[in-house]
């Protein structure tokens, strides 16, 4: 059975309450904002969002994709070449280093977003009606 010493139970509990009233706010408190003249309500994670989309634009779509491949080939490496040296407590470790299954996932993921962003291959994956939503 694990230790905790009094100082890291403190630590796990300030980051708990942190992190939950974090996500209470951005998700569950509704905050006042103005759209086209209209005074309108809305939640701090969609508010946000739609300011993000506002100061990049029409890159927004390739951003994303770009940071899925990125996550792609990390766990790629994380997961095969770089499996036994990494530190098991270290963050490339716990968020890349993955099973068979998870790997695949993750580059199929990979794959059908390129295919949704550039609308290559057959059209019921970029379609509006499927992964054209999306973008």
């Amino acid at each position: 059975m694990n230790r905790y010493s009094k100082q890291e139970i403190i630590k796990g509990r300030i980051k708990f309450i942190t992190m939950s009233l974090i996500g209470i706010i951005l998700f569950l408190i509704p905050i006042p904002v103005e759209q086209d003249g209209k005074k309108q309500t809305t939640l701090p994670v969609a508010f946000l969002a739609n300011w993000l989309k506002d100061i990049v634009g029409g890159a927004m779509p390739f951003i994303i994709v770009t940071i899925m491949t990125l996550s792609a080939i990390l766990t790629l490496i994380c997961s095969t070449i770089l499996k036994d040296k990494l530190d098991p407590k270290g963050l490339l470790y716990n968020a890349f280093n993955v099973n068979v299954s998870w790997i695949i996932l993750r580059v199929l993921a990979v794959i059908f977003a390129w295919m949704t962003l550039l609308k290559v291959g057959p059209k019921m994956i970029y379609s509006e009606d499927t992964g054209g939503l999306v973008f």
